[in-house]
């Protein structure tokens, strides 16, 4: 099963706060979802059971080279399809560079 990313922004409007890109990844029973936060990388895995997530883990990195290898070794798992981990971090990559 491959993944697919997904634009995705959060925001909270009782801090009066800009919204914050999220980067969101699904697919091979898994749930990534990343942002940064001033100078880390913060990105969170779940398993998807029904229309919750279960053991959730989070993984912070002062580089964002770190964190794409993080998403390529997480959606290989998760698949077992290297291809999609490939395009995964691709995907992660591209996100990172926007935000600098």
């Amino acid at each position: 099963m491959s993944g697919h990313l997904e634009a995705a922004t959060r925001h909270d409007p009782s801090t009066g706060s800009t919204p914050t890109a999220l980067f969101a990844w699904s697919g091979g029973g898994i749930v990534l979802l990343a942002e940064r936060s001033a100078e880390r990388w913060t990105l969170a895995r779940g398993w998807r059971h029904g229309d919750r997530l279960d053991h959730v883990r989070r993984w912070s990195f002062a580089d964002p080279r770190a964190f794409v290898g993080q998403v390529r070794r997480l959606v290989g798992d998760a698949t077992g399809d290297p291809a999609a981990a490939l395009a995964a971090s691709a995907d992660a990559a591209r996100w990172a560079r926007t935000l600098g």
